[in-house]
């Protein structure tokens, strides 16, 4: 199967990016105000959503570090939607945070990217990639068609 046989490259593909972002340390930092803390039905969930002065792209799922007055929290940002993102902590500051800086790690998405691909190369039947296959390589597919 065509598909399964690039995975083993994006997989490598991913991994150097991945070395390239820990070496330079990629991320970026991010002004955040009026943290608000949410309710959860969860009480081990800590939640909060913060304003942004104008829209960035933040990546969902990216493990993060909330620095604010002289503290460091670390948790995970749950979604983002226009100039607010929503936060899950890993220690409950309070009710409001005025002012924070939000530091991105971006590098937990490349690991679930692989893990993923990984777990899609030795689940492949589940996927049905077989169906899949003309999306990906449409000419590989009429070419076996034709010649049967």
């Amino acid at each position: 199967m065509q598909i399964l046989s690039v995975i083993p490259d994006m997989v490598k593909a991913l991994n150097d990016e991945l070395e390239i972002i820990k070496a330079r340390k990629i991320g970026k930092n991010v002004n955040i105000y009026n943290g608000l803390k949410q309710q959860s039905n969860d009480p081990e969930l800590i939640l909060f959503t913060f304003e942004l002065i104008e829209e960035k792209k933040l990546y969902e799922d990216s493990l993060i570090k909330l620095h604010y007055n002289n503290q460091t929290i670390e948790g995970t940002i749950l979604s983002t939607e226009a100039l607010y993102v929503t936060l899950s902590l890993s220690t409950d500051p309070g009710e409001l945070i005025q002012e924070a800086i939000l530091e991105e790690d971006i590098t937990a998405l490349y690991v679930k990217m692989i893990e993923r691909l990984e777990y899609i190369k030795d689940n492949s039947k589940q996927f049905f990639l077989h169906q899949s296959e003309s999306l990906f390589f449409p000419t590989a597919i009429k070419k076996t068609k034709n010649n049967r």
